[in-house]
Order: C-alpha cells, then structure tokens, then sequence
C-alpha cells in the first residue's frame, strides 16, 4: 500500500509555508525514512521553525524543541512523525 506524504516549513517572520519535500513511499518504513530524512535536515539547518508533515489526508504541525544544552530536541518531530503514520495507515 502506498501512502503519499508532504513535508512543508514555515520560517520566522514568513506567511507561506515553504516546500521541503513531497512524494509516495511504498510502505511504512520507506515513508518514516523519508519524511524523517527531509525534517530532520531541515530542522538541522533552521533550528526551531514550525514543520507542517502531513500523510494521506492527516497533517501535524511541529516545533521542535530544544535541549539542555541549547541545541534542538528532535523528538517531537519523530513522535509527530511515526504518530501520524499510525493515524493514516
């Protein structure tokens, strides 16, 4: 089974959410690798902005958070993740 999914980013001080990625894995563990490969990078890069996922017709909004230590806490982001992969399957 198929299952299509969009990674989206809305950056400080914009209005649109701008395009990461999208596509259609075949089946769960290539969705999870997918979305996860887009979000974490991009979290790597732009630190606490808010991430739009979404799969199937199911989509989550997520800021990550941040560590002890001042770097990003990346768990939220892969709970929302596999949470909605969960939700959509």
């Amino acid at each position: 089974m198929s299952m299509s999914w969009t990674v989206r980013m809305l950056r400080r001080g914009s209005e649109n959410c701008e395009d990461l990625g999208a596509g259609t894995a075949p089946n769960l563990e290539a969705l999870l690798e997918e979305i996860a490969a887009i979000a974490l990078a991009a979290a790597h890069l732009h630190g606490r902005v808010e991430f739009w996922i979404a799969i199937g017709e199911l989509d989550a909004m997520v800021i990550p958070g941040a560590t002890s230590s001042g770097g990003i806490d990346l768990g939220d982001l892969s709970e929302a993740i596999f949470g909605l992969s969960r939700y959509a399957l």
